[in-house]
């Protein structure tokens, strides 16, 4: 069962991501589904080129600590041909970073990007807010930076060799 501050802290993030998103909308669960999330698209990745959707979610873990998950969708259906190439270089780009990772859904070919943060309701709100803020700031980044490489394998431009020939890497 979700507590109360989850959903607050959901609204509450809601209120600062609309100044940055071109989309939020919030959903605070019902009886079937008591999982608070927050959907917004922040037009700040790929300089507002491209729409990437982001899903922000709090998970009760127990009495006091909840995590927030933070998840972007960057591609959906890629050509199965694609998905040998993607998934080294997926792999290939999450030995360099310590924010999260990147994955594959197998079964629809989607790529994704994925983040947890464990937030505890007796720290300081001030200080979670601000380390949220760092921690998505640093995502947006890490997913802004791939974009372009993962958008070429996806296309079947470049295989992982080539991209580790050319010292494509993400580090964060």
């Amino acid at each position: 069962m979700a507590e109360h501050w989850e959903a607050g802290f959901l609204g509450f993030l809601e209120v600062v991501l609309r100044e940055i998103s071109s989309d939020t909308q919030l959903d605070l669960g019902d009886q079937e589904d008591d999982q608070p999330v927050l959907r917004c698209i922040l037009p700040v990745l790929r300089g507002g080129q491209v729409e990437l959707p982001m899903e922000i979610t709090v998970e009760h873990l127990k009495e006091g600590s909840s995590q927030l998950q933070i998840y972007c969708l960057l591609f959906d259906s890629i050509p199965p041909a694609a998905v040998p190439e993607v998934e080294k270089i997926i792999m290939r780009l999450n030995e360099f970073i310590t924010l999260g990772h990147f994955g594959i859904y197998y079964r629809s070919r989607q790529i994704f990007f994925n983040h947890a943060y464990t937030v505890e309701t007796e720290t300081n709100s001030e200080g979670v807010l601000k380390n949220i803020g760092v921690t998505l700031d640093i995502i947006m980044e890490t997913v802004d930076n791939a974009y372009d490489l993962l958008q070429k394998a996806v296309d079947m431009e470049i295989t992982c060799a080539e991209a580790v020939e050319k010292n494509l890497v993400l580090v964060q």
